[in-house]
């Protein structure tokens, strides 16, 4: 039964039937293949319509651009912080170090972003008990927090 087909026939009819189910994956997503090819080969600037329409989801350039520098301000909080927790050391006492802590929070409206906040406290609670052997709890944290 197979005997009469060739290997080159055989070939060229699987080349064919791979050409067509890719064909047709490309017509089905072609707006993610756009996208990712788009995103691959370095991006363009967005038209005048697609930046029209990524403000209306809620994202314009001005909320992207603030949301980065609040980032980078909370990894340079986050640096000082590890700089105290690094300076007190193991003898550290806890009232001294939760003072030292909210020096160096002072004036940070990160506090007031309740993710920063929850990561200023996870931060703070992990690394106190690695170099200070000292626990912090997420309250007393909070409490802290409160008084400024």
């Amino acid at each position: 039964m197979f005997k009469g087909i060739s290997w080159g026939a055989f070939l060229a009819v699987v080349l064919v039937s791979v050409l067509i189910y890719y064909l047709i994956l490309a017509i089905l997503y072609r707006k993610t293949l756009i996208a990712w090819f788009t995103k691959r080969l370095g991006g363009e600037k967005k038209s005048g319509e697609e930046a029209g329409e990524k403000e209306e989801e809620g994202i314009s350039e001005d909320e992207q651009r603030q949301a980065e520098e609040a980032l980078n301000e909370l990894e340079v909080k986050i640096a000082q912080l590890r700089k105290v927790l690094a300076e007190a050391g193991k003898g550290a006492d806890k009232q001294a170090l939760l003072k030292r802590i909210a020096d160096a929070m002072a004036n940070y409206d990160g506090l007031h972003r309740p993710a920063f906040r929850h990561a200023l406290n996870n931060f703070i609670c992990q690394y106190t008990e690695e170099f200070c052997d000292l626990v912090i709890q997420e309250e007393e944290l909070e409490e802290l927090w409160n008084q400024e």
